[in-house]
């Protein structure tokens, strides 16, 4: 496999000599065009700036280097390196070959979906002109596979499917959907388990359209949701496979479960859902059926709980929303440690931040956003990792190797610290070991 290479070189900004070199494993992004030669060619001779901010900004210089690698140590004396993989598959920058990642587990496993060909359908499933399937990438390699569809019948037709978690047994977790309810003008959406290439549907309980399968533990136990497009409802699937309806706080009518630990904690939201807007919003836990809610920061009155790792250690974000003007107007990444909820820093320039995934080591990764109401729909964020007090922009490791322009998103980060991400329609995986931004 062709490597690239970026050897680290310390800009003195700063009393801190910390080293980092980033490697580029499958070469640089993945397009013959013109445009994207020349970006390769920019790779090799711009220099980077990894940006840290705890207090004043510090900047430390990676520049980038044609020949082997040569990673300068850090303060302990070791060599620290950051790692890019552009994980194989797909044409991106066109409308077609799409490969998203959703989550990786802790060898590494990627799962994800994979559109194939433009997908448009308008009205009928004869109009489908594509085929979006659940996505696993495996091996050292990353090898590309496309995990298996379920039966079709005349009554019921698979459109595309999703894999949204899997544990360390590599038994993945997501949803698909079928053309079932076209008649009402809508599609409907199964919850499913794929355990050594098999798939299990998860079931709905009767009366609403959808299910989804969000996380699972190493247990076997799955964190998940049913319901009618704003409208969920939290469940939990046993390891037997039983479905659980998970409580919702007092005066509220909808409720989303987003991750899940190895003590079978699960993580979301309660809310109160009216018509189409979200008019509140409390972050969440659940041990068993039973719902605890979370604290926020003073001046927060909302929030919604993303992720929680072996510990218990919870992130997600806090809100202000105010009935007044309908809108919010502060959004910002939230760590709660022993239920004690502590807001994380922000990049200098930007005023507000969600975190959407949290490793062992206490790695958390999210964006950061230039208004509140892009924090809570999710578009325009800069790509962060927080590590040991401190906010870090990774757009610097990821710039190089990707069109000029491109939007970053991250989705999860495993305990050796490697982070899956998209941009430009291609997944990656960075890895960005913890030693590297602590002083």
């Amino acid at each position: 496999m062709k490597t690239n290479c970026i050897s680290g070189s310390l800009r003195n900004h700063i009393q801190t000599p910390n080293r980092a070199a980033v490697i580029a494993d499958t070469g640089p992004f993945p397009n013959t065009s013109t445009q994207n030669q020349n970006q390769n060619q920019r790779m090799k001779t711009n220099s980077l700036q990894l940006i840290r901010s705890v207090g004043a900004a510090a900047l430390l210089g990676l520049i980038a280097s044609s020949g082997n690698a040569q990673t300068a140590p850090d303060t302990a004396g070791q060599p620290v390196k950051a790692h890019l993989t552009i994980l194989p598959g797909g044409d991106p920058g066109t409308p077609r070959g799409l490969k998203l990642p959703y989550a990786i587990n802790d060898q590494g496993t990627v799962v994800g979906y994979s559109q194939q060909d433009d997908f448009v359908y308008i009205g009928a499933p004869a109009e489908l002109t594509a085929f979006t399937g659940a996505a696993l990438w495996s091996g050292k390699g990353f090898d590309f596979s496309i995990l298996p569809e379920p039966p079709e019948s005349p009554a019921r037709r698979f459109l595309f499917g999703s894999a949204s978690g899997i544990n360390n047994k590599g038994v993945v977790v997501g949803r698909v959907t079928d053309d079932s309810n076209f008649g009402m003008g809508s599609t409907s959406s199964r919850a499913v388990r794929w355990d050594n290439g098999v798939l299990t549907d998860l079931g709905v309980v009767p009366g609403y359209g959808h299910s989804s399968a969000r996380a699972i533990n190493n247990a076997g136990e799955i964190a998940g949701s049913i319901g009618e497009w704003l409208m969920t409802q939290a469940v939990r699937w046993t390891p037997s496979g039983q479905l659980q309806q998970l409580d919702l706080l007092p005066t509220h009518n909808a409720s989303y479960a987003s991750g899940i630990n190895a003590a079978g904690r699960i993580v979301g939201y309660s809310g109160f859902e009216d018509g189409d807007f979200t008019t509140e919003r409390r972050p969440v836990y659940w041990d068993g059926t039973s719902v605890t809610e979370l604290a926020t920061s003073a001046g927060f009155n909302q929030g919604q709980a993303n992720a929680i790792n072996a510990a218990g250690t919870i992130v997600g974000h806090s809100a202000a929303f105010d009935l007044d003007i309908y809108d919010y107007t502060a959004v910002r990444a939230t760590i709660w440690t022993e239920g004690v909820p502590s807001l994380l820093p922000l990049l200098p320039g930007f005023s507000a931040s969600s975190a959407s995934s949290i490793n062992a080591r206490g790695m958390a990764i999210g964006a950061c956003y230039p208004e509140p109401y892009e924090a809570i729909y999710g578009f325009g964020g800069v790509p962060v990792l927080w590590d040991n007090g401190e906010v870090i922009d990774l757009r610097p490791l990821l710039e190089p190797f990707f069109p000029e322009g491109s939007q970053f998103s991250v989705k999860d980060i495993n305990s050796a610290g490697q982070i899956i991400g998209a941009a430009y329609g291609q997944g990656f995986v960075l890895t960005v070991p913890a030693a590297a931004h602590r002083h």
